[in-house]
């Protein structure tokens, strides 16, 4: 294509980006934004890979409910749980009262609650889609929705995928195949919703339980888990539990985690912001890691015991018995300067950073 014809196409783009609010969809999250340049850039898909268990689902609810307080649309698609099962989950985190549990909610024990919180919430622009809508319809369903809130509300909406593996399961409806294989068939539709609506498009991706990392590497190699999607990203970042898990003053139990970024094509790269994450409601707080000392010497302090205790051989024997990855474990060895000469220990490869 000559250049004049790309100008041309430009300046289309440019005209329909002018019509709607294509800036930049917030998190809720001061730090998170700022390194994300603002949020996440509309007209581009976003990857999110999260280890199980790392509340990958409750960041885009967190996400959600911070774009509908401003009045923008957001369009949520849970290919993993029931639409009951899911709204149980987004009203736990919307009302963020740690007495009042998901599990509460979903047997129905809290329904004078759940009931007020529709109420609030039924006129503000949350739109979500199930996996039987998803399994019968394929992407029709998803355009025509994105579409009707454009029409409805005259901006474009935030999209989360939740998760691209079992998305693209329903859409082939063949689950015996490779997950990568799959992903790839739907991965350029999935980019070409988000070039022509202008949608923003968080695709979730659940990877395997082996030990990845955490850090820039790890998230990468969890990536690739996504295929084709890994490439066809604006950015990549990950979601991964950090190495200490603590409790409240109150006993509410809460876990560190990581949200890692790997690529960022417009913007700046590796870096990451740690996350408070309250499983029993749902709620994600940004941590400033400059309070964490008595955490780290406590934990610190407890390795230190297993050691002492335990006639372990290596690094990945202790990580075993704690829990930990091996990764976590040489770290927190270097910070109490041990050393193999004084310990007998093992550092295995791959451990050393």
């Amino acid at each position: 294509m000559r250049l004049g014809a790309i100008i041309e196409n430009l300046r289309k783009s440019y005209d329909m980006k002018q019509q709607r609010d294509y800036t930049p969809f917030k998190t809720g999250f001061t730090e998170l934004d700022r390194l994300l340049g603002g949020g996440f850039e509309p007209a581009a898909v976003h990857l999110l890979t999260a280890k199980p268990g790392a509340g990958k689902t409750s960041f885009i609810i967190n996400v959600a409910l911070h774009n509908i307080a401003i009045s923008r649309p957001c369009l949520l698609i849970s290919c993993e749980m029931t639409v009951e099962d899911f709204v149980a989950k987004f009203i736990a985190t919307y009302i963020n009262d740690n007495n009042i549990s998901i599990k509460e909610l979903r047997c129905g024990q809290q329904s004078n609650i759940m009931n007020q919180a529709l109420e609030q919430l039924k006129d503000d622009p949350i739109y979500i889609i199930g996996q039987n809508s998803i399994r019968t319809n394929g992407f029709s369903v998803i355009k025509k929705e994105i579409d009707d809130i454009i029409e409805k509300t005259g901006a474009v909406p935030f999209v989360a995928i939740d998760y691209i593996q079992r998305f693209a399961g329903l859409i082939s409806g063949n689950v015996t195949q490779d997950y990568r294989v799959m992903i790839d068939k739907v991965s350029s539709d999935i980019l070409s919703i988000a070039n022509n609506s202008g949608a923003c498009i968080l695709a979730i991706s659940s990877t395997g339980r082996q030990n990845y990392r955490n850090d820039k590497n790890g998230v990468l190699a969890m990536g690739k888990e996504s295929g084709q999607l890994e490439f066809d990203a604006t950015t990549v970042s990950g979601l991964l539990p950090n190495t200490y898990s603590v409790e409240e003053d109150s006993g509410i139990q809460f876990r560190f985690i990581d949200f890692i970024n790997a690529k960022s094509r417009f913007g700046v790269t590796d870096w990451e912001v740690t996350f408070k994450f309250y499983g029993q409601t749902g709620k994600f707080e940004e941590y400033d890691w400059s309070h964490i000392t008595d955490i780290k010497t406590r934990n610190v302090n407890k390795l230190i015991k297993t050691i002492s205790d335990n006639n372990f051989k290596t690094q990945k024997e202790i990580a075993d018995h704690m829990g930990w990855d091996t990764s976590k474990v040489c770290r927190m060895m270097k910070e109490i300067n041990t050393t193999k000469n004084s310990t007998g220990f093992i550092c295995l490869p791959g451990d050393e950073k």
